[in-house]
């Protein structure tokens, strides 16, 4: 359920982001669908604005300390959404690092073809584009 409705409440952000990206306005933050990563976004979402209403609804109906079940069942949905914020981070560094290392493996197989023995002491080395 609390998947369903966040892809209805991120769809909405994203046809707004749509709108100010076609009149030329700055995106908002969680507008911009070539940007937010879902799971990132609701941390923040929560965290920021869903989190502190619930709090105060909480202490207003329930002076006594005593956690709603609202209120239990968000940090559950908190708690869910960060897992997978962690997992998306972790599988996004192990993805970089792999590019990276592609990278300057490509690099220096690239370089040392660009100049051949023959003709190494006569040349300028000139950088290979990656």
């Amino acid at each position: 359920l609390c998947e369903r409705w966040t892809q209805r409440v991120i769809n909405e952000f994203y046809e707004e982001g749509d709108q100010e990206r076609q009149l030329g306005i700055p995106i908002g933050a969680m507008n911009d669908r070539e940007k937010v990563a879902i799971p990132v976004a609701q941390v923040s979402f929560i965290s920021w604005i869903t989190e502190p209403l619930w709090q105060l609804w909480a202490d207003f109906i329930s002076p006594d300390g005593q956690e709603t079940e609202q209120l239990r069942n968000l940090r559950a949905n908190l708690a869910k959404w960060k897992e997978k914020a962690a997992a998306l981070e972790a599988s996004k560094a192990s993805d970089d690092e792999a590019a990276a290392a592609a990278s300057s493996s490509e690099r220096g197989t690239q370089g040392k073809a660009a100049v051949s023995s023959k003709d190494a002491a006569a040349s300028t080395l000139h950088p290979v584009n990656p």
